[in-house]
């Protein structure tokens, strides 16, 4: 994992796509899956609430569309790429993060 940086920090790691772990653990950002599916996402709390998701086959960036607490809109807001997002629920960020793209649609196309 990279060096620790402030709250303040967090964006610039964001925005281009840099891990990154807050002094005090609490939001982090990595790349997952393989050379077809990589993406990146930033986490708070832990692997269960994705705030916001890039994915690199697709050139788009996924955001956390549900409610959550003070210091996760905080990090919500530390963190925003300043891009356009396409807004998904908890459930389908954590598909994504965890699947890859391709499990999102096929689970999108389902419905």
């Amino acid at each position: 994992m990279a060096k620790r940086i402030t709250l303040n920090d967090v964006r610039s790691k964001v925005q281009n796509k840099r891990p990154f772990m807050t002094t005090n653990s609490t939001l982090f950002g990595s790349w997952y899956g393989d050379s077809s599916t990589d993406r990146y996402v930033v986490h708070s709390y832990g692997d269960h609430w994705p705030l916001f998701i890039y994915v690199k086959s697709i050139d788009r960036w996924f955001e956390n569309t549900d409610k959550y607490g003070v210091t996760t809109s905080k990090h919500h807001g530390k963190a925003h790429p300043h891009t356009e997002t396409t807004g998904l629920s908890c459930d389908d960020m954590r598909l994504l993060a965890i699947g890859g793209y391709k499990a999102l649609a096929e689970k999108l196309v389902g419905r």
